[in-house]
């Protein structure tokens, strides 16, 4: 399989996670009853099955490999998870959407080409509300995070992404707070995708070719590399990872979390970042977060 195959797989996958999220949040602020974490993901869930650009989620639990997680004054660390697997971060069925407060949505969706599962993860942090504070630190944190992405180039190994995106971040104030259940060097900044530049392994496509879900997922959570202070893998002109730090205040921890789960794809050379993210926060009234 081609590259440019695989990485056309990537980018519709994750079209579709953002389409099929726009259109969740359309149908639950148009919704007359209140709408819970676990109402939100179904609408979600079941808007993604019929893109027909899914054929899995990769990452579960939690249920669905998808997570809407929503803050406000009752419960104002709700968005600021430590890892997704974690049951109490789970979607709740009495938690429900505020309208002026904020939250987190992902769902990491996989798609087949031919008999290898690309994933297309997708997710981002909101705020609803007015407080000029909190969106002063949003605006912020899209800014610093747009500088993070415009330093990546082939050549730069994750060692070295990890330690300078770090040092950015804390320049700006903020630190990174993400936890992985796989990557014991913790923390990280992302991954790559796995098989996007190299085919699965003969153990790795046997337990893929077993249809069996849990095995599939897997497969694919061991096969990342992390953008970690360890790693040597270097970018090319031909890869894939996903980028997603987690801003969290050093002098006003209280302030929300923010995280926009983007996707970093290199194409004979040319990169590209998948946010697609315009239309949602068009529609959320966010749109002056800094474009990536």
């Amino acid at each position: 399989m081609k590259f440019k195959d695989k990485a056309l797989i990537v980018r519709q996958t994750r079209l579709a996670a953002a389409q099929s999220c726009l259109l969740s949040l359309q149908r639950a602020f148009k919704s007359k009853k209140k709408v819970s974490e676990f109402k939100f993901v179904n609408i979600w869930h079941t808007y993604l099955e019929k893109s027909g650009q899914v054929h899995g989620y990769w990452y579960e639990p939690p249920p669905f490999g998808t997570v809407a997680l929503f803050a406000g004054r009752s419960q104002p660390d709700r968005a600021k998870y430590s890892n997704l697997r974690e049951k109490t971060f789970w979607p709740k069925t009495d938690v429900y959407l505020d309208n002026q407060g904020w939250g987190y949505l992902f769902s990491s969706p996989y798609f087949f080409l031919e008999d290898t599962p690309l994933i297309a993860d997708f997710g981002f942090t909101f705020y609803l509300g007015k407080d000029p504070r909190i969106k002063d630190h949003y605006r912020l944190c899209s800014e610093i995070l747009k500088q993070l992405t415009g330093k990546i180039r082939p050549g730069i190994s994750f060692k070295d992404l990890y330690i300078q995106s770090s040092e950015l971040m804390k320049t700006g104030g903020y630190y990174n707070y993400i936890v992985s259940t796989t990557d014991m060097t913790k923390p990280n900044l992302g991954h790559s995708i796995p098989f996007l530049n190299k085919e699965p392994n003969e153990d790795q496509q046997r337990k893929i070719a077993s249809g069996e879900e849990e095995k599939i997922n897997s497969v694919i959570s061991k096969a990342r590399e992390f953008i970690n202070s360890e790693s040597d893998f270097v970018i090319n002109d031909n890869c894939g990872f996903t980028f997603e730090p987690r801003f969290i205040s050093e002098n006003e921890p209280k302030l929300p979390m923010f995280s926009i789960h983007t996707i970093i794809l290199f194409e004979d050379g040319q990169k590209e970042v998948l946010a697609n993210l315009d239309g949602i926060f068009n529609f959320l009234g966010i749109d002056y977060l800094s474009e990536l």
